[in-house]
């Protein structure tokens, strides 16, 4: 059994994400206001091919996207078309999907320069071709380290802070109004909010704004 992947903090997983934000800016110019461009930052500036195809699950599985560093000759997300309904019907899931794969990339396959390593435990070896997917059951450690490169990369501080000034975060649609602009999932956004102490999520659903006067709104 090779070890397990090593512990990252998240301010490392968000300095990460911010530092690959900042290379795509210096190439193809500032990035001043939500959505994150995550298509063109995944093609562009990590040279990674977006490619549809069928990918076989195991019954009970179900595999939204993967990465595969050699094929056809290039490094490749590959985006599980048998997955399409799925995408539609859950706004932000085909983004998420992407920035996730590209934390893989990033952190697991070291853009490129980890490949001759195998990759550690939980990768899918199919030929010769080592490949890491995003399984919705997964709860690996690797797996939450791209989950959370993905939140960071999606929806960064300073990003975020600015448009949700726009926004009535004291009331679900306000929440969901910047979800749909940062082109995530409302949880996804909820989460961050709270994270930023934007929001106060408790586990009975409370939301309340950080402000004056807290109006706290069910979610």
């Amino acid at each position: 059994m090779l070890p397990s992947p090593g512990f990252i903090p998240d301010s490392v997983l968000e300095r990460r994400a911010i530092e690959l934000l900042r290379e795509h800016e210096r190439r193809k110019g500032l990035v001043s206001s939500i959505p994150v461009p995550i298509e063109a930052t995944v093609e562009q500036t990590l040279d990674l091919r977006v490619v549809w195809l069928p990918i076989k699950e195991l019954p009970g599985e179900i595999i939204l996207a993967r990465i595969d560093p050699d094929f056809l000759g290039h490094p490749t997300i590959q985006m599980n078309e048998n997955r399409a309904h799925h995408f539609k019907s859950f706004f932000g899931t085909e983004q998420f999907s992407l920035a996730h794969e590209a934390g893989h990339w990033v952190l697991h396959f070291g853009r490129g320069r980890a490949r001759q390593l195998g990759l550690l435990a939980e990768i899918v070896n199919q030929g010769d071709a080592p490949r890491l997917c995003l399984q919705m059951s997964d709860s690996s450690r690797r797996e939450l380290q791209a989950d959370r490169f993905a939140a960071f990369l999606l929806m960064p501080e300073y990003l975020v802070r600015v448009a949700a000034v726009r926004h009535d975060l004291t009331h679900w649609s306000g929440i969901s109004n910047l979800a749909l602009a940062c082109g995530v999932s409302k949880r996804a956004m909820a989460l961050r909010l709270d994270a930023l102490g934007l929001i106060r999520l408790s586990p009975d659903g409370l939301a309340k704004l950080e402000s004056p006067g807290d109006n706290p709104a069910l979610i």
